[in-house]
């Protein structure tokens, strides 16, 4: 007695512990849909597509389905519990039944009595389950006379605003499929403030109704994750990778563990695979799987379910692959679109080897970047220790310099302004070659030479070549206190001025050299040095 009572006490526990969590995940699915004549074209998407994958993909045993309709007054047509296979089949053929409520109901349309009779059908509802909430309709608002809820714009806005408001503070969320309006007779409204007052007034995501959505339709609608499954496979062996793709329709990111790849009763899938998708975006789902032994070489079309660990609500999970099955085929050596947990996400191999390359050539550049600096803080550095004008004369006839500062005809060498204090290594800012007979000007702004280690104005001197020498020239003299008149041959001589708040300025024009005039320069007093030693 006391070790059956054990048994049973244990058993108990195990079921507690292991057993289905499905009821915390139930769901009341309540969906209303307008069943008047302006629906009639998109009505087929909508019971197949919407209403039809609702039920076999989406629904769970276990939820509760309720459809709700609505044309000149609003009513229940299904309400009850999901429990097997059998009831979604029940469910399903009663959808035929609204097409008659469209011809018998359908010419006019309280839009204002059917959110209400939603919103207290709803209350009425377990509210510590889940709420999913559809509704289908045009937003047209056309009571039959004599209606109590017969109403202006104005009226109208703010009888939805309290509805939407209402909606908003149960903390549902409402999803809007907004169907497309076609026009059946003179006097009928062609729109109403509903749309734009539930997206301003409550928690609510309205999707346009396209044609050809087809399988997409309640994903988008509903802000569900769906499967997209590939095209033509082409030719595969035994082992093969297939290319599923994770689309998220909602609006918060997802991640689902692919556990199975089923065919019948057996799981193809080799290993299990990770797939995350952020807020309306994509995933792929690469899948190896590896056929079984029965299969013919040949053409072949295969129906598979793909199951995932926890059983989420997933739209078209199931579906067909279609290959050319080759047994001898062997299997592709590396997986690109392999994902990868790198523990803040999960990314394609592609993606991961893409990022690495990047990051790699990123460092290359910044590597190149310090050569660069330390090369030029080298230039810096010999010009002090050897003097400008001595490596000048070295390279001038030891080595060219760039063509664009090479002395000619019609103009000078390149000549650089040094202001002391003020950094030079700006590119080839003060750095200029002047045409025979033609001047630069110097100081602040757009002068060609700029002074910017302190404010002064633009044009307080200027630089003149007479095609032999160089001549510096004040223009606006209060900056140059000390000078009498204008310096001839001014390259390498120190040009004292001052600011306006009369900050000094020592200003020296020389010859520009490169830094590979310089390095150049450096190598030939090397070797004359080791051939003097030679000696």
């Amino acid at each position: 007695m006391k070790k059956t009572l054990a048994c049973r006490i244990a058993m108990v526990l195990i079921l507690l512990a292991f057993g289905p969590r499905a009821g915390a995940e139930d769901m009341d699915v309540v969906v209303m849909v307008d069943v008047t004549w302006s629906l009639t074209e998109q009505f087929n998407d909508i019971e197949r597509y919407l209403l039809g994958t609702l039920l076999t993909d989406v629904l769970k045993d276990g939820d509760t389905f309720h459809l709700l309709w609505f044309s000149d007054h609003p009513e229940t047509l299904i309400t009850g519990r999901v429990t097997d296979r059998r009831s979604r089949e029940t469910f399903q053929a009663r959808l035929k039944e609204l097409r008659g409520f469209q011809y018998l109901y359908g010419h006019y349309t309280d839009l204002v009595a059917a959110v209400a009779y939603l919103i207290t059908f709803t209350e009425k509802l377990p509210q510590d389950r889940k709420k999913l909430i559809i509704l289908v309709t045009d937003g047209i608002h056309d009571p039959p006379p004599g209606s109590k809820n017969t109403a202006g714009a104005e009226e109208l806005k703010r009888i939805f605003m309290s509805q939407a408001e209402e909606i908003k503070k149960h903390g549902w969320s409402i999803h809007i499929l907004k169907t497309l309006f076609e026009k059946q007779g003179e006097g009928r409204p062609e729109s109403t403030p509903f749309f734009d007052t539930f997206r301003e007034g409550g928690d609510t995501t309205i999707v346009p109704f396209t044609n050809g959505k087809g399988e997409d339709l309640l994903a988008e609608t509903a802000g569900l994750a769906r499967i997209i499954f590939p095209g033509e496979l082409g030719a595969v062996g035994r082992k093969a990778l297939v290319p599923f793709v994770l689309k998220n329709d909602g609006t918060k990111p997802v991640q689902f563990a692919l556990t199975g790849v089923k065919a019948g009763k057996r799981n193809l899938l080799v290993e299990p695979v990770t797939v995350g998708a952020g807020p309306r975006g994509s995933g792929a789902l690469n899948a190896r799987i590896e056929f079984p032994d029965d299969l013919t070489d040949g053409p072949q079309t295969l129906a598979v379910a793909l199951e995932f660990r926890d059983n989420p609500r997933l739209v078209g999970a199931s579906g067909e692959l279609r290959f050319d099955y080759r047994r001898d085929l062997p299997p592709p050596l590396i997986n690109f679109n392999r994902n990868l947990n790198l523990g803040i996400g999960v990314f394609p191999l592609w993606a991961v080897l893409l990022a690495v390359g990047a990051l790699v050539l990123l460092l290359a550049i910044v590597l190149l970047v310090m050569i660069v600096v330390r090369h030029r803080g080298f230039h810096v550095s010999v010009r002090r220790t050897l003097g400008a004008d001595a490596i000048g004369r070295r390279a001038r006839f030891g080595h060219r310099t760039l063509t664009e500062f090479e002395k000619t005809s019609r103009h000078s060498f390149a000549i650089e302004m040094i202001v002391d204090m003020q950094r030079r290594h700006v590119g080839h800012r003060n750095i200029r070659t002047i045409r025979r007979n033609r001047s630069l000007t110097v100081g602040g702004g757009r002068s060609a030479f700029l002074i910017f280690l302190v404010p002064v104005p633009p044009k307080i001197a200027r630089i003149r070549y007479d095609g032999e020498n160089f001549t510096f020239q004040p223009l606006k003299w209060d900056f140059f206190p000390g000078l009498q008149g204008e310096i001839p041959e001014c390259l390498g001589q120190e040009i004292h001025a001052a600011s306006k708040k009369n900050y000094p300025l020592v200003i020296t024009f020389q010859r520009y050299v490169s830094p590979m005039e310089e390095i150049t320069a450096v190598f030939n007093k090397l070797k004359e040095q080791s051939n003097v030693k030679d000696a």
